[in-house]
């Protein structure tokens, strides 16, 4: 499996890792065990690390990838998810971070985990960057 999913009781938060040679499919397949492990867990912090993933998709794999996230995690929970620094203002992702927000999902765009870690404890987004 190209992706790890642990979690970080200290932070209550769900991490989910991607590595350098995941597939579109066990992207697809991650957002299941996102979503599961949400539920079990009950916490309300999930960071996504998709930095070292060179895949892309379509403009329309963004959109569905945004709309099942934004439809399937609890809407108290705040998903940081992590990106190349040459990602970061592609319009693909800022497009897919809307998409979800706009559909209830809060969530937010960082270029390093320490950034989005802070984030997800409270700081504001311009300060975590």
């Amino acid at each position: 499996m190209a992706y790890t999913l642990d979690t970080e009781p200290v932070q209550r938060l769900v991490r989910l890792t991607f590595a350098a040679d995941s597939s579109v499919a066990e992207h697809l397949a991650s957002r299941d065990d996102l979503v599961a492990h949400l539920d079990a867990c009950g916490y309300e912090r999930a960071l996504v690390d998709v930095s070292a993933s060179p895949l892309s998709l379509s403009t329309m794999g963004y959109y569905t990838h945004a709309v099942y996230l934004a439809e399937h995690v609890p809407h108290n929970v705040r998903l940081a998810v992590v990106v190349a620094p040459d990602r970061a203002r592609l319009s693909s992702e800022v497009f897919m971070r809307d998409v979800a927000s706009n559909r209830g999902l809060v969530c937010e765009l960082f270029t390093t985990q320490a950034a989005a870690k802070a984030w997800l404890a409270g700081a504001p987004a311009a300060a975590a960057s």
